[in-house]
Order: C-alpha cells, then structure tokens, then sequence
C-alpha cells in the first residue's frame, strides 16, 4: 500500500499537470478608435428569407423574432414558390402556374401587358418585409427550386432577354415605390445570385456577362440613385480567390470584371457568396476581393486592365457578402454535423464570421438563412430559427444576437487584432467597440476545443473596475442563451470551447451601466410608431439614429415622447442618457393596388 501511494500521487500530479497545460492564455489589447475604419456597421446582420414561411412550411411568420435577435435587412431568395422572383413576377403564360403548366418560365410575352405581371404573392412579401420594419435587399433574378412546377431552364434565353429586362424595369418601379411612398427599395438593388451555377443560369459565361452588363446599364440609367451590384459570385469561385497567394482568379470572375471595364460600366457594388466551415474562408475572401478591385498583391498583374490603387477603375465599389453560412458537408459524422449546424458550436462560427466581416472592407453581409428550410430538427443545417411549428431559437441565434447587441450599443469601432493565437496556438476572432460615453465591449468567437483564460488591457493598461465599475461577460453555450451577464471583478476571463462571448465594460460616471442597458426599465410605445414614440419615464439627452448610424432627428435635451412624423418607415435606435432602445417608424398608408 507504502508502495502504490507514491505512484497515485505521481498519477494525480499528472493528471492535475495535464489539465493545466490544456488550458490556454491570451493577451487582448483595446485601443483606440480605428480611424481608418470607424464603425460596426449595422447591415452584417442581414438574413435571407423570412420572416413570412417558407412555401408550404409549418414554421410561424417570424417577425418578432428578427426583431428580437436584431435583423436589420432581409434578402429575397429560396422561399422555393418563386414569390419575389422573375419567373412569376413576369409570366407570360397561363396562371396561376402548377405542375400542369406546359412551359415555365415564360418571357416571350410583351413587358408592356399588365396582364403578364402576377404581383399578389410578391406584393405580400415584401409587404412583410416593411411590416416588420426591415430595409429591403431586393434580388432581381431568378430562383433555383420551385416547388409546384420546377424550371425548364434557367435565366432568360437570347430572345427573351430584351423583355425581360424591361419587365426588371417595372419590377424595380413597383418596389421602389410601394404603397405611394418613395426610395421604398432603400438605396440598394441586387442583379442575379450563385453565378456561376448552372443551376442559376445554365447558359456560357459570356452571355451571362452580356445580359448582367445589358441589365445593370438599363437599370442604372433609369435608377441613377440606386446602388445596383451583383452577381453574387458563389462560394467555389470566392474561396478560390480568398486562398490564393499567387493572383490565381477563376476565369468567370476575371471574364466579368473586364467585361464591365470594356463596357465602363462602374457597379456600385460587387457582391460574393462564402458557405465554410471555416472563419478564415469569410475573412480571406472579403480581403481578397477588394485587392483584386484595387489591383493590390497578389493580384498586381491586373493594374494594366484596370488600374491599381486610387486610379482603380473600380475604386469606391462596395462589396457585399450576400449569401454566406455553414458548408454542407456530407463528409462529416453525424454528431460532427449537428454539433457545428445546431449546438453552440455554430454560434461560436457565425459570430467568428460576423467579426470577420466587420473586420474587412466590406458593406453589408445575409446569413443564409432565417428559418431552417426543413421542419425536422434533427436535421438541420441552415437556418436561425428552427424549420417546425414552434420555430424555436437555436444557439446561431443567439449568437447573432450578441453581434446585435455590440452594433447597436457600441457601434464605433476600436483597435483589436482580426484574430489572435492563444499560448498553445489555439485562435480566436475578436472586435471591439464603444458607445458616446465611452461604455466599451469586446465580442469573442472561440471557434476552438480550448479552453482559454483572456486577459484585457485598455491601451496597455490592465481592464480594472476602478475605471469600469461593471463588467460583465455574456456567453452563448447550449444550454445558456447568453442573455444575462456574468459580473467580473478581477483577474482573467474564461472562453470555453466552442463559444461566443460579449464582454461589457461600463465607464465611471458614464451615465450608462449596464444594468439600465439589460433591464426593461424605460419602455418605449408604439413600436412600430406612426406618429408618436412615448416613453414609459422621462428621457435625457435623446439622440435618434437610423440603421445607417446617421443621426436623423436633432439632439433633444429632455423628453417624455417624441415625433417620427417626418421619419421614414424603418428601422430606428434611441440613444439617451439613461437608456438605449431600438424601435420601429411604419406609417399607416393603403398598400399599392
């Protein structure tokens, strides 16, 4: 027995040595406010679809849900009835289309018979949309899979490409002017999604580069004041680029880019689609196209097509990621799948995702998708929200949630590394943010298995309640929505394995601790207002903002409610001494016959 002591003691400072050596440190500093990129922008918390169901979906309308968890822009595609989508907007066919239409779609009919455009099912969409008080990304294109008749080709032939973008024209008439009101569209249109894939346009690339630069010149001389952009590149072709090192360009790309320069077609924006499992691919590929725009390394050879740096042709294109989310990945085990698709794992993911994109230079980005497109739970792979009758939150969500949050409440951006390598090389995806009376956050993906203790400092200086009195730390895990904080007095944080983290730093004298940013003390009403936003207390120091983080009502000094009268339907944050509050303007008017 003298003999065995020794050696499980030996076992135990093993075990114990182990432990210790799993977990993993790291040093973040935050700095000051990054001028040359000085804001979290609000349109990286865009989804696809929704809230309205799928076709033929149990899933409840889930407007209050993306109004809880902070959607900002909602982008049309894959509702897999074509409601929103060119095929049966404009159909020249008999209607309504089911699985005894002979031919679908149809544009061989003239764009200038009324009796060609089949409105209802698109007019309630979009109605939905600004119900719920969201901006419109408005897709003009087609769809891949229409459930009561599937297509018989895809994207218009020659002969029909004349007509079918002046149907475009009437389409972006009717949406940019819906329900009698103006700029209803919201600044920005979409040209087409997923090129190349034939399941899109299964025509060659060239008159795909015709038609798209026909399209967008047609538009753009008739819409000067939109900003009109495309194609939506899809993921096979933007990785690529993403991970070359040596200038390497897929040739549909290429082919379009110079298909635009020859024609001094200038897009507003470029847009490009990135489905992995790995945050790197988000942040690789927003990086890279924009050195490509700007003919920067690895992509210099391209400075004698279209010039480089400030002579760049395409100098000031925005990008947009339009379509981005998990990989599909047949390969993986089926605990691997649901782990990454529906447990913590894919919040920790998406939120890696949504520091990626913020991080880069880029606009906007739509999370594919809001809804899962199947009610079974046990399957799902895409999607916010579960596909069932319930439509219950899943982990994403709540991760989507916590980026929300950091946007709205501290939305000018300050100095962190993209991402940063713990002791044992373990990384992690980091941005931070402060609101106007210095109150701080820093959101965190540890998309690892690690565990790993955070130290912060503040310009060098170590995080300290004497100078932040309240500091709380909010994760999302299984079984923890992250909704409510965790006080932190002292010493280093804990990010668990596979977690999204929000860590809240309240300035002394501030005026803003965080307690009155978590508690529903101060109620706003009606929301959406009309006419009127009353307050439940009196406010000071009232500063009104749009999603575009443009204050839009001059500063109030005190107050118990306030006018929105001359705002625009939309979507609205209240920032004020004692409270921080998102609500929503919709003014009553009739709907467009």
């Amino acid at each position: 027995m003298k003999k065995l002591l020794p050696l499980f003691v030996m076992a135990l400072c093993s075990v114990i040595l182990a432990q210790a050596q799993s977990k993993e440190t790291i040093t973040i500093d935050i700095g000051a406010v990054n001028i040359t990129d000085p804001v979290v922008k609000p349109h990286m918390l865009g989804v696809i679809a929704g809230p309205a169901p799928n076709y033929r979906s149990p899933a409840p309308d889930l407007t209050s849900r993306y109004r809880d968890i902070g959607v900002t822009t909602i982008r049309n595609n894959d509702y897999f009835d074509d409601r929103l989508d060119m095929e049966r907007m404009f159909f020249s066919g008999s209607y309504p289309i089911n699985q005894f239409t002979p031919v679908y779609p149809k544009w061989d009919g003239s764009p200038d018979d009324p009796g060609n455009y089949h409105f209802t099912e698109s007019d309630a969409q979009f109605q939905n949309w600004v119900d719920g008080g969201f901006v419109p990304f408005f897709r003009l294109g087609g769809e891949n899979s229409h459930i009561p008749r599937q297509h018989d080709y895809k994207g218009p032939r020659s002969t029909e490409e004349a007509n079918w973008i002046q149907a475009g024209l009437k389409v972006v008439d009717r949406y940019n002017t819906f329900g009698g009101k103006t700029n209803t569209l919201q600044n920005y249109l979409d040209i087409w999604t997923e090129y190349p894939q034939h399941s899109f346009w299964d025509r060659d690339s060239l008159a795909f580069n015709n038609f798209w630069c026909s399209t967008f010149d047609a538009l753009k001389k008739s819409y000067p004041s939109l900003k009109i952009g495309g194609p939506g590149f899809n993921t096979s072709v933007s990785t690529h680029l993403g991970n070359s090192t040596s200038g390497n360009v897929k040739i549909w790309i290429e082919l379009f880019l110079k298909e635009l320069k020859t024609r001094n077609l200038k897009p507003d924006w470029i847009g490009f689609h990135v489905f992995s499992n790995s945050i790197e691919d988000f942040y690789n590929a927003s990086v890279a196209f924009r050195k490509l725009l700007m003919a920067e390394a690895p992509f210099n050879s391209y400075s004698s097509v279209w010039g480089s740096g400030n002579n760049s042709f395409f100098k000031d294109t925005e990008l947009i990621c339009d379509a981005w989310g998990f990989d599909n990945d047949q390969s993986l085990s089926a605990s691997a799948r649901d782990s990454l698709f529906n447990k913590q794992m894919g919040a920790a993911h998406h939120v890696g995702a949504f520091i990626a994109f913020q991080q880069a230079d880029i606009e906007r980005a739509y999370i594919y998708r809001g809804g899962e497109m199947g009610s079974d739970t046990a399957a799902g792979v895409m999607g916010l929200f579960q596909g069932n009758a319930e439509g219950g939150y899943k982990p994403v969500a709540y991760g989507f949630k916590l980026c929300s949050r950091m946007q709205t409440h501290y939305n000018k951006k300050l100095v962190t590394p993209v991402f940063a390598q713990a002791s044992g090389g373990s990384k992690i995806w980091t941005l931070a943010g402060e609101d106007s009376k210095g109150n701080k956050a820093i959101l965190i993906a540890n998309p690892t298995d690690k565990e790993i203790d955070l130290s912060l400092t503040l310009n060098g200086l170590q995080l300290s309640t004497a100078t932040y009195p309240v500091v709380k730390q909010y994760v999302v895990t299984d079984s923890n929505p992250g909704e409510t904080g965790t006080s932190w007095s002292g010493g280093s944080f804990t990010l668990a394995p596979y977690t999204a983290n929000l860590i809240t730093m309240a300035a002394a004298g501030s005026g803003i601790l965080e307690e009155s940013v978590d508690n529903e003390v101060i109620v706003t009403f009606p929301n959406p207002a009309n006419d009127i936003l009353n307050f439940s207390g009196k406010l000071e120091n009232i500063k009104v903002y749009n999603a575009h983080g443009q204050q839009v009502l001059p500063d109030i000094k005190s107050a118990t409610s306030l006018s929105v009268v001359n705002l625009p339907d939309g979507v609205y944050f209240l920032h004020s001494t004692n409270a921080i509050r998102k609500f929503l303007v919709r003014h009553q008017t009739h709907q467009q016959p």
